[in-house]
């Protein structure tokens, strides 16, 4: 499985997580009165809800932190969908982006609830933690690796090499510093010169006679 066909399944699996996130609990609260009543008080990404049928009436208007939650969604679908594009890839990214933003405002509104100092006059608050953010946790890992994957990286260039040097040990006669030395004929010298004691050809070919001497046979 290449790198860009895991970020795929990552994103394409991050989508229902984030859309099942938004409808379970974000948090439970448990009300409890002096004079024996109780009250259960549960917040989903929609909306907040009581056993006791009041939970509008209690704490008004509240924000849709599912919004959000599903544009990202969308948009994670829309980038695996067309993960091969430039456009696609950025639009994965955005999705993520746009996941990972609400999962922290999210994940701060719980825990400043769950930090909540108790009210007084009788009333004790106690608040527990919703699967939701632990779903929501999860769809946003998979979401920013999958974006993350998906996108063309560039490759690496590759370093430059040092030159191979190979030494040769020992004497080197194989070639001479100064070139390649001339073949030497027999009867001369190494620089071509008439040996002592006899001339060299002349023009047709016979020997010349020497000084004093005889000519050569």
């Amino acid at each position: 499985m290449s790198r860009r066909v895991a970020g795929v399944v990552a994103l394409v699996i991050s989508a229902p997580l984030v859309l099942v996130a938004t409808f379970l609990p974000l948090y439970e609260q448990r009300w409890e009165f002096t004079y024996g009543h109780t009250m259960t008080v549960v917040q989903t990404g929609w909306e907040v809800t009581s056993d006791s049928g009041d939970g509008d009436g209690l704490f008004g208007r509240e924000a849709l932190y599912g919004m959000p939650m599903v544009v990202a969604a969308l948009l994670l679908v829309l980038g695996a969908v067309r993960a091969g594009a430039m456009w696609g890839r950025l639009v994965a990214a955005c999705g993520a982006m746009l996941l990972l933003g609400s999962a922290w405002t999210v994940g701060h509104f719980v825990l400043a609830t769950y930090l909540l100092e108790q009210p007084g006059g009788g009333l004790v608050i106690t608040t527990d933690f919703g699967l939701a953010l632990a779903v929501l946790g999860l769809a946003s890992v998979l979401a920013v690796g999958g974006a993350l994957m998906v996108q063309d990286w560039p490759s690496r260039v590759p370093g430059t090499e040092a030159p191979l040097v190979y030494r040769v040990e020992g004497d080197d006669d194989d070639t001479p510093p100064f070139g390649i030395p001339l073949p030497v004929e027999p009867g001369t010298g190494s620089s071509g010169a008439a040996s002592p004691g006899h001339a060299p050809p002349d023009s047709t070919g016979s020997p010349t006679a020497e000084p004093g001497g005889k000519a050569g046979t």
